[in-house]
């Protein structure tokens, strides 16, 4: 029970290159995305998909191995985008070539600089929301890379660039001098949380993990951080998404509890003259380097000692 999902899809979808978008595209996007030689992230979030089976153009058929009640949410989620079939044996995807299926088309990317598309004048929104139902209003539209965060809002302030998250620390000023528009979402599904590398120590013991999650207290650190920017969150799905239920997820996840964190660091074998050594890859912006740092204060009070090092992911 639960180890098949049948999906209908709207028919009048078309590709970037003007073929139609069918079942094919969504095998092939699911399929690419598990490939072995060159796996994308994305997979992560779809779940136990053992197959994905074409049954007409319009008809595509997922088997699971275990039910993930989260699976639809995800494949409707803007990262499980799909990419059309017509992309196979182009060099260069993703970086100099793209055939998608969304509303913008692949124009060019210069790494570290700027990602640039153009509309797609085929495009057919069928969600039940938004109130355009083709083309974007727009005729163009560049994602620029500003890390920067003071840059990004004298940016704004110029007119250089219309949509740029500023600094969290200068919100509530630009809230209260009007001078921009500031929009602060909610349920947006964007959450902060632990991957391990669960295949080698020390994260193969499940101790380990739950050292860390006994070690850390989220609530003090998105408190400090972020302040009522954000919220803490007790499912690894965020509020919002289907299967968040905060009462049964509370009853699982760890506690903050320092002291249980340090005997379970005792049991394999680390301590204050031997603490656990590890380095936590934090992405940039968004002030996650700081809230990576009150962690690495809390987890150095049970003998852990992590590092922290950057990833700026474009």
């Amino acid at each position: 029970m639960g180890l098949n999902i049948l999906l209908s899809l709207n028919k009048g979808s078309k590709c970037h290159d003007g073929t139609a978008m069918d079942a094919n595209d969504v095998k092939y996007t699911v399929e690419k995305a598990f490939s072995k030689s060159s796996p994308s992230l994305t997979k992560g979030s779809w779940g136990p998909i053992t197959k994905v089976e074409v049954l007409n153009p319009l008809t595509v058929s997922f088997h699971l191995k275990t039910p993930f009640v989260a699976l639809i949410s995800f494949l409707a989620d803007s990262f499980s985008s799909i990419i059309c079939d017509s992309n196979k044996g182009k060099s260069g995807f993703g970086t100099s070539a793209a055939i998608g299926s969304g509303p913008w088309k692949f124009v060019s990317w210069t790494k570290g600089d700027r990602i640039v598309l153009k509309k797609n004048p085929n495009f057919k929104n069928f969600g039940k929301l938004p109130k355009n139902p083709g083309a974007p209003y727009m005729d163009g539209l560049v994602i620029a890379v500003v890390p920067e965060p003071q840059a990004r809002l004298a940016a704004l302030k110029t007119g250089e660039v219309h949509i740029a998250e500023p600094p969290f620390d200068d919100v509530q000023a630009l809230k209260d001098s009007g001078a921009l528009k500031i929009m602060v979402a909610e349920n947006t599904g964007q959450n902060v949380f632990w991957e391990f590398a669960a295949h080698r120590p020390p994260f193969n013991d499940k101790r380990a993990r739950l050292a860390v999650g006994h070690a850390t207290d989220p609530e003090t650190a998105i408190n400090l951080i972020y302040g009522d920017l954000s919220m803490t969150e007790a499912c690894p799905v965020s509020r919002g998404v289907f299967g968040n239920d905060q009462e049964f997820c509370l009853k699982y996840r760890p506690n903050y509890n320092p002291e249980k964190a340090r005997a379970l660091l005792a049991e394999i074998g680390y301590g204050p003259s031997n603490p656990l050594e590890t380095t936590m890859i934090v992405w940039t912006g968004g002030n996650r380097p700081k809230l990576a740092e009150v962690f690495q204060s809390q987890l150095a009070e049970v003998n852990i000692k992590a590092n922290i090092e950057p990833l700026l992911v474009l």
